[in-house]
């Protein structure tokens, strides 16, 4: 077959890619100046209460209108978007910035005049999608930047939708829908189709937004770990990093694993996913009088009342208990609540089945762990973790006549927050061991924000719903997070190049609950250092952003079984964008017990407060500071 040329990369990287036999590559192995071949990757997807979670006020800070009116443009490579939605309307918002140099792509569904003011821009790339699975079914998919999977409109809307009153999931999480930077403008680049993201295509989009002149790109996807060269992310986005563009990405929902995360790479900016003080709460009262907590995503009153409840291991045949299509006898369903074992099989297909069987509720359980995560269910339904859903079972199983009744509360908030999900990717970094990776974390678990409307929330076929927005969990949902918050903060400092922006965000993140306690979970950057007799020496430089004139003393949080020492102890700046050095080097004492420590430095000068986590990792008897994320 004759070689077929796919992209030919420009901007963000200098390569292409292309259609090749075994033999045509191997010819092109002996050219000279030849460096690399990779094989196509395939790429995996990783609202109303976050910006209140995360502190953000209307008229103050990095909301004060002085910072809002920027013209900051966030390129979002997802799913496409769906342009039609109320949260990308353009009212009241300026004209398009003359730099930039994008396109509104027509196709399947999707014309010019779909692009405004606030969708700047929307483009698709497929070559590589159908160079390695088919040609594209366009009565299955848009060949366009349109969304026919809702992920990408979720995540463009979370980074910078417009001011949205009374947005809600079926009157749940009901207020003003706001993106984290609700003034900046948008561009689509859909990468991902019905069977996946193709790392030749994200490149493509990659390279143009790069030449369209983006300030942030937003990726909630990645392919696992990978040498940074063969990874084409990293690839891709170190290009865009070169280039002035910050850099977020998902780290992935593989956790709790450790070295389990996703876009390692130290120039990107990693994003772990956490749960905010918001909560769904659906109160099981069973018939002995037993009160146990679940969480839902129903607002209804039908199961106030005690009715009959059943689980199917012990009402039937032991495949039953996971409530999958054909095992569920309708005679010992009926009129009852079920309890389903939430392990193998669809989770909403649970619901449709016990639904089907004439059911009138479900209780369904974690087949591991306690996280309580929502679901849009078709029928009532209680979400319980592993620990409670054993004791309904025990009940259910036990009891000649058990009952059990539902009280759903609505949308509640006070929850102790933030803590790292269980789903969430962990570190260490298994690619580069001296870099701690996720980098930050943020709002994840239940977020609210917009969907098309052609769409269930369930995304499976029997169910009919039509919602403008929905609620999904993810670390695709932290990172667009993360693309406004830095957004807010390229629009202030105009100057800042991503590295900086990185830094701010990772030594000011806070460490503190919302009830002044730690959190579990602590993230940052530690690069390569020197070990030499037992101890080992960082030199970091600080740049003042602050006030003309300050001084920063050093507070040393100790990691257990080594000493820390800093020198110089304290840093005086007399004007803005001065530099300083200082040196930290750590001692190994003879180790005692753990496999890891932590700590931390910080430089505090009256209420600023100058954080870098550390996380020593023991090798061999000797203290090696390396990566760590736990939960």
């Amino acid at each position: 077959m004759p070689a077929e040329l796919l992209y030919a990369y420009e901007t963000a990287i200098s390569g292409f890619s292309a259609k090749l036999s075994t033999k045509q590559l191997q010819s092109l192995e002996k050219v000279d100046g030849f460096l690399l071949a990779t094989p196509d990757q395939l790429l995996t997807l990783h609202t109303t209460n976050s910006h209140q979670f995360l502190g953000l006020q209307m008229g103050k800070g990095l909301w004060a209108a002085s910072n809002l009116a920027s013209d900051m443009i966030i390129g979002v490579v997802d799913t496409g978007i769906w342009p039609e939605h109320v949260s990308f309307q353009d009212s009241g918002m300026t004209d398009v910035p003359s730099r930039w140099k994008g396109d509104c792509e027509e196709g399947t569904e999707f014309s010019k005049s779909n692009c405004n003011k606030k969708l700047i821009g929307a483009r698709a790339f497929f070559k590589g999608y159908e160079a390695s699975r088919e040609r594209m079914d366009e009565t299955k998919e848009y060949l366009s930047a349109r969304d026919k999977d809702g992920h990408g409109t979720h995540v463009a809307s979370t980074a910078a939708v417009s001011l949205v009153a009374n947005a809600n999931f079926s009157g749940l999480a009901k207020g003003l829908a706001a993106g984290t930077s609700y003034t900046s403008r948008i561009a689509a680049y859909k990468v991902c189709w019905r069977f996946g993201c193709f790392g030749s295509d994200m490149l493509a989009a990659i390279d143009k937004a790069v030449q369209d002149g983006i300030d942030l790109l937003s990726l909630s996807l990645g392919s696992g770990s990978l040498p940074f060269h063969k990874d084409m992310l990293a690839v891709g986005s170190f290009g865009a990093v070169k280039s002035g563009v910050f850099v977020s990405s998902s780290a992935g929902n593989s956790g709790p694993s450790c070295s389990s995360l996703s876009n390692s790479a130290p120039w990107i900016m990693s994003v772990a996913a956490s749960y905010t003080d918001r909560t769904f709460p659906a109160i099981i009262k069973l018939g002995n009088g037993k009160l146990v907590e679940g969480v839902s995503l129903y607002s209804g009153d039908v199961l106030t009342n005690p009715v009959p409840v059943a689980y199917m291991e012990s009402a039937g045949s032991a495949a039953s208990k996971f409530c999958l299509n054909g095992t569920i006898n309708e005679t010992l369903v009926k009129g009852k609540i079920i309890v389903c074992d939430g392990a193998s099989g669809n989770k909403y297909e649970k619901s449709e089945n016990v639904k089907q069987a004439k059911g009138v509720g479900m209780i369904l359980v974690n087949s591991v762990g306690d996280e309580l995560i929502t679901d849009p269910h078709i029928l009532p339904t209680a979400r319980v973790g592993n620990t409670t859903g054993k004791f309904i079972i025990q009940y259910a199983s036990t009891v000649k006549k058990p009952t059990a009744s539902i009280i759903f509360k609505g949308t509640v908030y006070g929850r102790t927050a933030p803590v790292i999900t269980r789903f969430s990717s962990r570190g260490p970094n298994s690619i580069e061991p001296d870099v701690i990776k996720p980098d930050v974390a943020a709002p994840g678990v239940n977020i609210l924000a917009a969907w098309p409307p052609i769409l269930n929330p369930s995304k499976h076929h029997g169910d009919t719903r039509s919602v403008m927005f929905n609620i999904l969990s993810g670390t695709s949902m932290a990172c667009p997070h993360v693309s406004g918050i830095a957004a807010l903060l390229k629009s202030v400092h105009r100057d800042w190049s991503p590295a900086a922006i990185k830094s701010a965000l990772m030594t000011t993140a806070y460490t503190l609950n919302n009830k002044r306690y730690p959190l579990a979970d602590v993230d940052s950057i530690n690069f390569k250092g020197g070990f030499q007799n037992g101890s080992l020496a960082y030199t970091r430089t600080i740049t003042n952003v602050g006030t003309l004139t300050s001084s920063y003393v050093v507070k040393v949080e100790v990691p257990n079984e080594v000493a820390v020492i800093v020198n110089p102890k304290i840093l005086s700046f007399n004007k803005v964008g001065q530099k300083f050095s200082y040196k930290v080097t750590f001692v190994g004492k003879s180790r005692i017990s753990s496999d890891s420590s932590f700590g931390s430095l910080t430089w505090v000068s009256g209420k600023y407060r100058v954080r870098s986590p550390i996380a020593v990792t023991w090798q061999q008897d000797s203290p090696s500071p390396l990566p760590l994320f736990t939960s």
